[in-house]
């Protein structure tokens, strides 16, 4: 679906480096509710996807899980099957989930029928790529490749 797909070319992005820390990449596709229970033993999960936010194609949100229950915005922020906010908070109630859960959302500029990201996306995936790396940082992971 175009620049849905933002987040699997980002993590195809970050497999292709050598990392300093412990790090594990997942391409969970369109249903993160069928892998959400498998993050259960991380410190911390980082989630990248296309967010609908209203900005200029390209922008990178950042936040957390209960900064969008505090705006009082719909929680369903993936466009995908059962969102993945749902999913988090459904994990939640049934057993551990890491206590840091950090989005990055990366407002699309067309949401189609098709298997590439557009141009106006592909210009930011240097940011967006450096974005991510900055969260690592700061637990300590580096790139070393």
């Amino acid at each position: 679906m175009g620049d849905e797909g933002v987040g699997i070319e980002v993590v195809n992005i970050l497999e292709k480096k050598s990392y300093t820390g412990d790090i594990e990449l997942i391409d969970a596709g369109t249903s993160f509710f069928n892998i959400v229970s498998d993050l259960r033993s991380f410190e911390k999960v980082i989630i990248i996807d296309a967010v609908n936010g209203g900005r200029e194609a390209g922008t990178v949100y950042r936040f957390k899980p209960g900064d969008i229950e505090e705006a009082g915005r719909p929680v369903t922020i993936s466009l995908h099957d059962f969102g993945v906010l749902e999913s988090i908070k459904l994990e939640r109630v049934l057993g551990k989930f890491p206590d840091e859960v950090v989005f990055f959302g990366i407002e699309p500029y067309k949401i189609e029928l098709s298997m590439e990201l557009s141009p106006q996306i592909k210009e930011k995936m240097n940011y967006i790529i450096a974005t991510v790396l900055d969260e690592l940082k700061k637990e300590g992971i580096e790139t070393v490749s």
